[in-house]
């Protein structure tokens, strides 16, 4: 073999694991860490309509496939539409849930994906819900 071909073969190859590696980075699951909620004055944030509108809109498009358009839940989430909360019914534990997503990991959080506005007006909306009013 010449030298030609061996310097081509091992570039070759080089480039094979390099591409493998890279592969398998991107393929490997990554575990988010869950970051800190931030502490929010609840009693500054009035709850309106155009909230309430909006919170609706996200739970229809983040939520409702696990805990049902109207929030009664399914056998993959739990109700909203009653008192009894997992992991308490006030506002700052409904926001704080809808951040950092559960502790068993089962639903996660939204705190990196979505606006603060959002969270707050999706959290209003889930304290709506949980009051029956919607």
């Amino acid at each position: 073999m010449n030298t030609t071909k061996v310097k081509a073969y091992g570039l070759f190859i080089v480039g094979l694991v390099s591409l493998s590696l890279t592969f398998v980075l991107f393929l490997k699951e990554s575990k988010e860490v869950p970051v800190k909620a931030p502490t929010i004055d609840w009693e500054s944030i009035e709850t309106t309509y155009t909230r309430l509108e909006n919170g609706a809109l996200q739970f229809k498009i983040r939520c409702s496939k696990c805990h049902s358009l109207d929030g009664s839940g399914s056998s993959a989430a739990p109700s909203l539409t009653d008192t009894a909360f997992i992991h308490g019914s006030s506002k700052s534990a409904i926001f704080t849930i809808i951040h950092q997503g559960s502790p068993n990991m089962r639903m996660r959080g939204w705190g990196t994906k979505l606006l603060e506005k959002d969270l707050i007006d999706l959290t209003l909306y889930v304290d709506a819900l949980n009051k029956n009013e919607k």
